[in-house]
């Protein structure tokens, strides 16, 4: 962990107002190393010295749905919501997707502003306008209409095997107590009985979860082109005795999981179209623009 890093993330957190809850993770996409972690609610552990009160444990350490002592970073469970679109991306380009073909989205009736998919009878509000778009457009002002229509021709079979390539549904490996989110495989979908409706559903982040960190060693791998890291929080053990005769526990870094088998252009146009979502008036992500 970089101590700055991990202080200014935890002090961020903090400075959030009210009950909120969530958490923050940062990687390395070069190495798999975890530069910070942190969880919110906090907690103080040196309230545990003298032993917690059983008021105080009630109230506020089994109090839902605070719940601090839970590492939301590796155990919360969230629908990744259009961040999946990152990943549905590589599997549509890698399907064959041409970024320059133009999808147009016809206004929702009930809010003109905003666009609409129709699937057979049901009709899936957009957070974008209606209009034309190709990929760049799309994923910047995160067209829901054109993911999903592009994803239920991509089809069930190669859109989890894409996911599961990045470890979606899996542990990471980190050490510490982690959840496998919940990204089914084919046998599940069977089993769970899903359709067309929850395909396009998953292809923009719902009915499925992932953990924070899971997320983030997925995007990292985008990020570097493909590689999937064992992520490390350690980087040695030493005895706190300087004399002892207890060696030195190292854990190497770069420790390869998987290494993505995608085309380079794959991963350029949706680095490029990430990039965009900030720097870009129109993007959804406009105001986490850093100038320089």
């Amino acid at each position: 962990l970089d101590l700055d890093l991990q202080v200014a993330t935890e002090q961020a957190l903090g400075a959030v107002a009210g009950d909120e809850r969530g958490a923050v993770v940062v990687l390395d996409p070069r190495t798999g190393d975890l530069l910070a972690m942190a969880s919110a609610p906090r907690f103080d552990a040196a309230e545990f010295i003298e032993g917690v009160p059983t008021q105080r444990w009630r109230d506020f350490y089994l109090a839902e749905p605070a719940r601090p002592t839970m590492n939301r970073a590796t155990l919360g469970q969230y629908a990744p919501g259009s961040t999946f679109k990152i990943i549905d991306a590589i599997a549509l380009l890698e399907a064959g997707l041409d970024p320059r073909a133009v999808l147009t989205v016809q206004p929702n009736p009930e809010n003109p502003t905003k666009g609409r998919y129709l699937l057979g009878k049901r009709s899936i509000g957009d957070t974008a306008p209606p209009g034309t778009y190709d990929f760049r457009r799309a994923f910047i002002r995160s067209s829901n209409s054109y993911f999903i229509d592009h994803s239920l021709r991509l089809g069930w079979e190669r859109l989890l095997s894409w996911g599961a390539r990045f470890g979606l549904g899996q542990r990471t490996g980190i050490g510490i107590a982690e959840s496998p989110g919940d990204f089914p495989d084919l046998d599940a979908i069977e089993q769970r009985g899903w359709n067309s409706g929850n395909l396009a559903n998953v292809s923009i982040g719902q009915e499925i979860t992932l953990t924070p960190l899971q997320l983030a060693v997925a995007v990292g791998a985008v990020a570097n082109g493909g590689t999937v890291f064992w992520p490390r929080l350690v980087d040695r053990l030493e005895p706190q005795n300087p004399l002892s005769a207890t060696p030195v526990v190292r854990f190497p870094a770069r420790q390869v999981r998987t290494q993505i088998q995608a085309r380079p252009e794959s991963f350029e146009v949706v680095r490029s179209a990430m990039r965009d979502d900030v720097l870009d008036p129109e993007g959804t992500g406009k105001a986490a623009r850093i100038e320089g």
